[in-house]
């Protein structure tokens, strides 16, 4: 890893760890259909933190199509596991969203954290 992108990673890290809050991913993964028995087998659902940031968006941001009204910017840190659309987040104060985009900051292919496009009500997936 570069030496400047390793800094940035860290300074990146510290500052969502310091200034942040707890934030909780789960994600569903689908199970393989077995035609033997008739059922889908090894799907599970799997949960993991860090640490991130909500933001609201700026109102001349809004654009009524890809980003509404009550979206929420998300920005994570780097973590062993990284956010996906389609993973439900809960933020510290409980409020439930899904994933509907993910962009990564990696100058150089190198990630240095996350930024998350947060909505409401997608996909039926709030619980």
């Amino acid at each position: 890893m570069n030496t400047l992108y390793n800094s940035l990673t860290k300074t990146a890290e510290g500052l969502l760890t310091r200034f942040g809050a707890k934030v909780v991913f789960a994600r569903h993964i689908n199970g393989v259909y077995n035609p033997a028995t008739g059922a889908v087998e090894g799907a599970s659902d799997i949960t993991f933190k860090g640490f991130g940031t909500a933001l609201d968006y700026k109102s001349n941001q809004y654009d009524g199509s890809n980003i509404l009204v009550g979206d929420v910017r998300l920005l994570v840190q780097k973590m062993k596991r990284q956010p996906a659309v389609g993973d439900i987040v809960t933020l510290i104060d409980g409020r439930k969203y899904s994933i509907i985009g993910v962009t990564k900051t990696s100058p150089s292919g190198e990630l240095v954290m996350s930024e998350c496009q947060l909505r409401t009500g997608e996909r039926g997936s709030i619980r």
